[in-house]
């Protein structure tokens, strides 16, 4: 996706209808290798569509700041359905989140991470249902999904296992009921 430029990007990504999507999901790799594979640490890249902000999940602090400010320039790009790219408008959080201890796991977090949101996600949202379905006349607060993909992003790695568990566990029960 380097080498591509938005007006390259638009009609490739188009068929996903990304526009459409409540929440984007990229991992993140800082190779520099456009004809290979190579890169050494991998991040998730977060787009919440209400609030028109990307959020940056990293394990290594930093280490992946520049390829996802790239990354999040020209996604907005194609998001916005424009060939060209933005700096000026491009909303990028640096998101608060467990930090590994080694050199190899970051793999592991991202996964983790996107299991993360997601279940937070549907979590929130499943509140928010039951208690619309409680009191139908009267309106629910509902917090901005990048206030909740922030706390998404501050799991510990006790929820990290326990949310590998479930998933595992899930899997398991969707597999059995096929």
């Amino acid at each position: 996706m380097s080498t591509l430029s938005p007006a390259e990007l638009l009609p490739l990504l188009a068929p996903l209808r990304l526009e459409e999507a409540l929440l984007v999901l990229v991992p993140v790799n800082n190779s520099r290798n456009t004809t290979g594979i190579g890169g050494s640490h991998w991040s998730l890249l977060a787009y919440a569509h209400e609030d028109d902000t990307f959020f940056h999940f990293d394990s290594m602090r930093s280490a992946n700041d520049v390829p996802a400010a790239w990354l999040a320039h020209r996604l907005w790009s194609v998001l916005h359905g424009t060939t060209k790219e933005h700096t000026q408008r491009v909303k990028l959080v640096a998101a608060q989140t467990l930090q590994q201890t080694n050199c190899f796991e970051c793999g592991i977090f991202v996964m983790s991470l996107v299991a993360a949101v997601l279940v937070h996600c549907v979590v929130v949202c499943d509140k928010r249902q039951a208690q619309r379905e409680e009191q139908p006349s009267q309106s629910t607060e509902q917090p901005p999904l990048c206030t909740l993909l922030t706390k998404a992003g501050g799991i510990t790695h006790e929820q990290v296992l326990a949310l590998q568990r479930r998933l595992q566990d899930l899997t398991t029960h969707l597999m059995a009921t096929n």
